[in-house]
């Protein structure tokens, strides 16, 4: 129901403004989306007022569910399930995705599988005496679905009120906020790429025999069953739909009334199609079989493998109850079976966002079976996210399994400098599954295959804590350790006795990438630190593969992505920004929305020569720093997608990161040929505002006109600090009777002496011919330090302090505003 991270509240994305959930009495700022929150949104919150414990919510929960599965159990008590399931699977699945993005578009997938388990919480499907054919389930179809939805919202606001109940307790948080994702969102990867990667582990031979005999079936057999079905499943529907069209427009065109026979057949195929259309959407494993010319067995593998039956002997208040609290069978099965074994489709395709926990599952009690396969699914998950950032920052990985030595427990990080006699002596060896080296910017990755276990979705704090520290954490803490010896030591040992020299590096990025999706688990950094499940040291980003992979076919520039790795590091976003999904914050990002402001007091103390902090940042850095939740914002991306999966008919453009041509020509112009600093540089710019990067561009143009009105050299210098780096910018131009080499030594000099006044870790000169060419880059990076060879060439030079000439501008994206859209269900078909 709600893409932000279990709020009942919902921002809507005609607004500009934020909500945002202060500390102490809780406050709302933005456009509230009503019609979103049912008929009666205050009274549904009434519900829970004055309670004050988590236990009193979810009984209040659960009095909630008795009335409300009990009146739609006497509403169907005379129909067919299948029926009544199919007609579900009508009202709220769209025709095709993209519909589903429409404002007014009111369908909840999760509201197809509640109504199913209660229909499964019966003995049968038609436990009932009375005629199928006299039946009308079309009649209470909206009253399902607004109960249904009903009580999605209730357990929405049963979690949000939870969490926040919880503020203190970042565990217990985030598990509540778990939970809630897990009862309202589906369709957690795009098709495309889940197909992708699936065929990439389970389409391997060894993998294949392996499921063959743990399974029944091959994952090329799994997705044959699964196109047939659909396949079936629309041929029927398109066949019906010609039927009653055929009829119709030849009665206009021959201008007559129906015949008996026509009207009949007319009525049969309207009632198939959406009055009694259990039997039409049903099958069986022959008629599977002979759509696909598989063996039956195989078929019946397949079917049975994600399909559920009847059980009378189910709760069905109970079993609504765990639905509500992230427990649903029907996550992984999507099919449910009667006695005579015809199948129907509920919510989802089969083996969507399941079909490796299915395997898993079967694989794991045969010890050599799962050997086989966790090798297998290592190689294949650390090449997949290799791939994926390499494509994002446009090389190769540098290294691919870095075998290293890090520092034995007892040893300090620096017994393993470059002078380390024997390293065997005071390490062990270790590895890292990728290792990106470019120019001065070191990326680490670390790939985890683990998924969260069941019993940490049904919400056990416990199993929760302990699946974060196996993911998470020891992602981080292997990150961690190499940032160490790479900042202590400027290089490691190798494996085979080799050093490594990484002195170079200044800045260094984590990213800890795991097969699950992990909703607001990975999205909440700051919780995750603050429980101490991070480790000690530098704070990675951890995402999906499948959100890696997506982030990586949008970005366009390797420097946006480096700045996006900065982004999610941010103290101040991590702390404040709270949501259901990483692509929510990506998108967000593309906005330049995704930012706090740094304290300009703390800023001051770590760049002392940065000038004085002035009353407006602190206005902003108050303006920022408040929690804030991020709504639905991929409808773009979700458009994009459709388009490029071929399921949408609507042609749109991939999303792009908000920044201005004067930036973003820069960036370019560094980046053709890799020019150093192309990568670390080129992020800085594209971070700063968008006036400051106008502002830039302005001053190009600027500089390079005076210089053709009157020959002479100009330049102009901007100062950028935030809570981690001091970046500063010059600029030169060429005189007309001067020459480019002349011109780039004198901007070189004053940038050494002005970065070293400034103590600025890094600089980024340009020099422009009097047309704005750029006919020269300098790039300097070494690190701040007394030296007073350049502390006498500034006095001679007569360098004015910051105080003197400018004040800082921080690298912000932020825009005017916050523009936090979006409000509806998150949902990807």
């Amino acid at each position: 129901m709600s893409g932000l991270c279990g709020s009942p509240f919902h921002v809507s994305k005609h607004h500009a403004k934020p909500m945002d959930l202060t500390s102490g009495p809780k406050a709302m700022t933005g456009g509230i989306n009503w019609a979103a929150l049912g008929d009666d949104p205050l009274g549904e919150l009434e519900i829970f007022a004055g309670l004050t414990s988590r236990e009193a919510m979810q009984q209040r929960l659960r009095d909630e569910v008795s009335t409300e599965v009990a009146d739609m159990l006497d509403a169907i008590q005379e129909l067919d399930a299948f029926d009544v399931i199919e007609l579900m699977r009508l009202r709220e699945i769209p025709v095709t995705p993209a519909v589903a993005l429409a404002p007014d578009f009111d369908g909840a997938v999760a509201a197809i599988d509640l109504v199913s388990l209660i229909c499964l919480s019966r003995p049968a499907r038609t436990p009932g005496g009375q005629v199928r054919e006299s039946t009308e389930p079309h009649q209470v179809i909206e009253s399902l679905h607004a109960r249904a939805t009903r009580l999605l919202r209730l357990a929405q606001i049963m979690h949000t009120g939870s969490a926040m109940l919880a503020a203190d307790d970042p565990l217990a948080r985030l598990a509540s906020e778990y939970q809630s994702y897990l009862v309202g969102v589906r369709k957690l990867r795009y098709d495309s790429i889940e197909a992708e990667h699936d065929a990439a582990l389970f389409g391997r031979p060894n993998i294949s025999s392996l499921l063959g005999e743990h399974l029944g079936f091959t994952f090329g057999e799994f997705t044959a069953v699964r196109s047939d079905i659909q396949a079936r499943y629309s041929r029927i529907l398109t066949s019906l739909r010609d039927a009653t069209g055929d009829i119709v427009m030849r009665c206009q065109a021959e201008r007559r009334n129906p015949t008996e026979d026509e009207a009949a057949a007319f009525r049969e195929s309207m009632s198939d199609f959406m009055f009694l259309p259990g039997e039409r959407a049903s099958f069986t494993v022959p008629d599977i079989a002979s759509e696909s010319s598989l063996e039956p067995d195989r078929v019946k593998a397949v079917l049975d493998a994600f399909s559920i039956e009847f059980d009378g002997t189910r709760d069905a208040s109970a079993t609504v109850g765990s639905f509500l609290r992230g427990v649903n069978p029907l996550a992984r099965t999507s099919i449910i079976r009667d006695p005579a074994c015809n199948y129907l489709m509920t919510g989802s395709q089969i083996g969507t966002d399941s079909f490796r926990a299915i395997t898993e599952t079967a694989l794991k009690p045969d010890g050599k079976a799962w050997h086989r396969y966790d090798r297998a699914r290592a190689d294949v998950s650390e090449a997949a996210a290799l791939t994926a950032v390499s494509r994002a920052v446009g090389v190769p990985a540098t290294y691919e399994n870095l075998s290293y030595y890090a520092p034995r427990q007892g040893q300090d990080v620096t017994a393993l400098g470059a002078a380390c006699p024997s390293p065997q002596a005071v390490g062990d060896p270790t590895e890292c599954d990728g290792l990106f080296v470019i120019g001065d910017v070191a990326v680490c990755v670390e790939v985890k295959g683990k998924m969260i276990a069941d019993a940490a979705r049904r919400g056990d704090r416990a199993r929760l804590a302990t699946d974060i520290k196996k993911i998470f954490g020891e992602g981080a803490r292997q990150a961690q350790r190499l940032e160490r010896l790479i900042v202590s030591n400027h290089g490691v040992w190798l494996a085979d006795g080799s050093w490594l020299d990484l002195a170079g590096v200044r800045e260094i990025r984590a990213i800890v990438v795991g097969l699950d999706d992990f909703g607001p688990l990975s999205v909440a950094l700051g919780d995750l630190e603050r429980a101490g499940m991070l480790g000690e040291g530098s704070m990675p980003w951890i995402a999906s593969l499948h959100d890696l992979e997506v982030i990586s076919k949008v970005i366009d520039r390797p420097a946006e992505f480096l700045l996006w790795l900065r982004r999610r590091a941010d103290p101040g976003v991590s702390t404040y920004y709270r949501g259901a999904d990483e692509l929510d914050l990506f998108m967000l990002f593309l906005d330049g929305s995704l930012y706090v402001e740094p304290d300009p007091e703390e800023i001051r103390r770590r760049h002392p020569a940065a000038g004085p902090a002035r009353s407006h940042a602190r206005k902003m850095h108050e303006r920022d720093a408040r929690p804030t939740i991020v709504g639905t914002h991929t409808d773009p991306l979700d458009a994009w997608m459709y388009w490029t999966e071929g399921t949408s008919p609507y042609q749109v453009s991939k999303p792009v990161l908000n920044t201005h041509p004067a930036a973003q020509e820069i960036v370019d112009f560094l980046a053709e040929g890799q020019k150093p600093g192309w990568l670390r540089f080129g992020a800085d710019l594209l971070g700063l505002a968008g006036p400051a990067q106008k502002k830039l561009g302005d001053s190009l143009r600027e500089m390079a006109a005076k210089t053709r009105a009157d020959g002479q050299g100009h330049s102009v210098f901007y100062s950028y600090t935030d809570l981690r780096d001091h970046p500063t910018f010059f600029a030169g131009t060429v005189p007309r009777d001067g020459t480019v080499r002349e011109a780039l030594e004198r901007l070189r000099i004053y940038m050494a002496a002005k970065k070293h006044q400034l103590r600025s870790d890094r600089s980024l000169g340009l020099l422009l011919d009097q047309y704005r060419q750029i006919v020269g880059a300098v790039y300097m990076n070494d690190l701040p330090g007394d030296n007073t060879d350049l502390d006498s060439l500034g006095q001679a030079m007569g360098l004015r302090s910051i105080e003197e000439s400018q004040r800082p501008v921080p690298p912000s994206a932020r825009r005017a505003t916050h523009r936090l859209r979006g409000q509806r269900k998150k949902k990807r078909r």
